[in-house]
């Protein structure tokens, strides 16, 4: 999975950048229902500013494009998604068990920060990384089994 395919599950929502579950699950390997459990069993490290639900508001007609760009291969669910900040990824990684889920959280994050940064947030160049080198990153983990 490269850059760009990530940063296209990148969404701005309540003025943050998230990832909904719905497309975080299968970069992890898990499905959806694995992530929803492992927030409610920990939900303490999840505040509002790391994850939260969306409103039917928010999904009904965010669904409705998503649906029209036909770009899922599984259809959608009725029920809004939770969405995923940088720091609810973070969270995230803590918990999970897999070297192979982990390395796609740092990828994730990672995605995170370039696209903050060219968005005009302040981040220090040094925290990005090179495009070429995600790119490597990115390959190797795709060739892993």
């Amino acid at each position: 999975m490269d850059l760009i395919r990530i940063r296209d599950k990148i969404f701005h929502l309540r003025g943050r950048n998230v990832i909904l579950d719905i497309d975080l699950a299968p970069l992890y390997g898990m499905n959806t229902r694995q992530v929803k459990n492992m927030v409610l069993r920990n939900s303490q490290r999840f505040p509002e500013d790391c994850s939260f639900i969306l409103t039917h508001a928010e999904w009904l007609p965010m669904r409705k494009i998503l649906l029209h760009m036909n770009i899922r291969t599984h259809p959608f669910p009725k029920q809004p998604p939770q969405a995923f900040t940088d720091m609810g990824l973070i969270m995230l990684a803590g918990l999970l068990g897999s070297s192979r889920a982990i390395e796609m959280n740092i990828a994730i994050v990672r995605s995170f920060v370039i696209l903050h940064a060219s968005s005009g947030g302040n981040v220090s160049l040094r925290h990005l990384m090179k495009y070429d080198e995600l790119q490597e990153t990115m390959q190797a983990l795709i060739a892993t089994p």
